[in-house]
């Protein structure tokens, strides 16, 4: 067995206390026993030794070495960075465009206070509830998902959609259990209430 570059041999000892020994220009390891082999390659797990080649011995026979099957690579993460800053450009532009118009609006609202009646003050209060409502970032563009699977409109795309795995399904009309969904239908809500506040 090869850990790191020692080869380890496991069966008995010549001196019986499981020192290091050499074979040709290669540290050689005698192993007393199975328990002792754990003990060893433990020893090397806490230590962190990478990249180690490890060779099991069918019996106990030097002759007869079998390669273990490599280990499964780890699948690699999917990387969202430029889909996250497309989304962020776009979550910013909006967002920039409803902090211009109710700054607008809270020009009209101190006019209101000074100038007008209940009515127009009401009515101005109502626009700056109607675009606090509408800023909530949920459109397809503002989606680092949809942006990096390129929905298309047909939802194909959305089988293989993180976060429909991991938040109730597609975020689909047809899909109540959907968190999407759940916030978009709550900002409806919002919206018809906003329109019956005064």
């Amino acid at each position: 067995m090869l850990i790191g570059k020692r080869a380890i041999r496991i069966g008995p000892s010549k001196d019986g206390d499981g020192s290091w020994s050499h074979e040709g220009d290669r540290p050689v390891m005698k192993i007393l026993s199975v328990d002792h082999l754990g003990a060893i390659v433990v020893e090397f797990e806490d230590k962190k030794v990478c990249d180690r080649q490890v060779h099991f011995a069918a019996n106990f026979n030097d002759s007869n070495w079998a390669e273990a099957p490599a280990k499964p690579e780890k699948p690699k993460e999917k990387d969202y960075r430029e889909a996250m800053q497309k989304a962020c450009a776009n979550i910013t532009k909006d967002i920039r465009f409803t902090i211009r118009d109710l700054e607008t609006m809270l020009t009209c609202l101190e006019e209101d206070a000074k100038h007008h009646g209940i009515d127009e003050f009401m009515y101005t209060k109502v626009h700056i509830m109607e675009l606090l409502n509408r800023a909530h970032p949920l459109s397809l563009d503002d989606c680092p998902f949809c942006i990096f699977h390129r929905y298309g409109g047909d939802h194909s795309a959305c089988d293989v959609c993180e976060y429909a795995e991991k938040h109730g399904g597609i975020c689909s009309a047809q899909n109540k259990s959907s968190d999407f969904m759940k916030v978009h239908d709550a900002r409806k809500a919002m919206r018809e209430a906003i329109e019956n506040y005064w």
